[in-house]
């Protein structure tokens, strides 16, 4: 990818005009980082904390940027697009993806050895950009560490589904067969309950085939109860979960989520398997179909969603570097 990328603040995707180095390594526009700080108080990049005291002056990056407005003209290069690091990706000119990907979990051919997989059914990242696994078949989570070949069994004796890790690399999981989500601890490694009463049902301790989950800055679990039809938040600590949204009939075959917490602060985005994206905004009861339509397809409203939910898992970290499980071959 071309270097000019660099001399971007990625909360803005603008040139720096004055570049600062926040705790978490990265360089970002003194104002844009200021003002992140204040809202969220913690990195966009690995949720960490973050103090605007400890701002330091990016004068190697102040000059790259002068250097590359005389050698380039700044009237002649096009503004980037202002957005979100989470919506947005701006790359250079030159910029050029890898045609072929790389393994880097599993490939072995599908078996329970440390080197293999079977069937893998979600994959997240934690702070350290580690890899974690869920491997269902095998009932087993697997960690992969960055920056060594070390692979290391989390959670054993549970087919964990869905898998989230949360700022302070809490891992949380939905087990289907039990009707809960569950939470390993980042510290200590002890696992417990975090929503669902261990039997399905339709009341607000219960859940019924929980398929996805998201957790937010504040540590509220948000569910798809699938078989249910609808949107579960449980509070810290909760023993009770509340109904955002759904219902038979409201929300249909429900099978993924995501909670905006930058942009439109609150808002729920829901994939369905009748192949479109909802959006929900609190204190309303009206959804938004933001992509796709009620029939699948190939056409330009239509979308998949019940195939790419069922054979595919995504990825794509904040370095812009994608990454898939695909449980027909048994590798990420």
């Amino acid at each position: 990818m071309s270097d000019c990328q660099h001399l971007r603040c990625p909360i803005t995707l603008e040139l720096f005009i004055d570049p600062v180095l926040a705790e978490d390594g990265q360089t970002y526009e003194r104002s844009a980082i200021i003002q992140w700080i204040q809202q969220h108080g913690t990195s966009p990049f690995t949720r960490q904390q973050l103090s605007v005291s400890r701002l330091t002056p990016n004068r190697a990056i102040k000059t790259a940027v002068e250097n590359f407005k005389r050698q380039n003209g700044e009237s002649r290069r096009p503004s980037a697009p202002r957005g979100s690091i989470r919506n947005t990706i701006v790359l250079c000119e030159t910029a050029r993806w890898f045609p072929n990907g790389i393994v880097v979990a599993g490939g072995n051919g599908g078996g329970g050895a440390m080197n293999q997989l079977y069937k893998p059914e979600s994959i997240a990242f934690d702070r350290q950009q580690n890899l974690y696994v869920s491997d269902p078949s095998f009932s087993r989570i697997q960690k992969y560490s960055r920056n060594s070949e070390e692979i290391v069994t989390l959670v054993t004796s549970v087919k964990a589904g869905e898998l989230f890790i949360d700022r302070y690399d809490n891992l949380y999981f939905t087990v289907s067969s039990s009707h809960t989500v569950q939470k390993r601890s980042a510290v200590g490694g002890s696992v417990e309950v975090v929503a669902g009463n261990g039997r399905y049902g339709a009341a607000l301790n219960q859940l019924n085939v929980p398929k996805a989950v998201y957790v937010d800055r504040e540590e509220s679990v948000y569910v798809v109860d699938m078989n249910n039809q609808r949107i579960v938040k449980w509070l810290k600590k909760s023993t009770t979960g509340i109904m955002l949204f759904g219902g038979t009939g409201v929300l249909k075959n429900p099978v993924g989520l995501f909670v905006d917490e930058v942009n439109e602060l609150g808002a729920v985005y829901v994939c369905t398997h009748n192949s479109k994206v909802v959006k929900w905004m609190p204190n309303t009861q009206q959804l938004i179909t933001v992509a796709g339509s009620d029939k699948a397809g190939n056409g330009s409203k239509t979308l998949f969603v019940k195939r790419f939910f069922w054979d595919l898992n995504l990825y794509c970290e904040i370095k812009k570097q994608l990454f898939f499980s695909l449980s027909v071959v048994s590798k990420i």
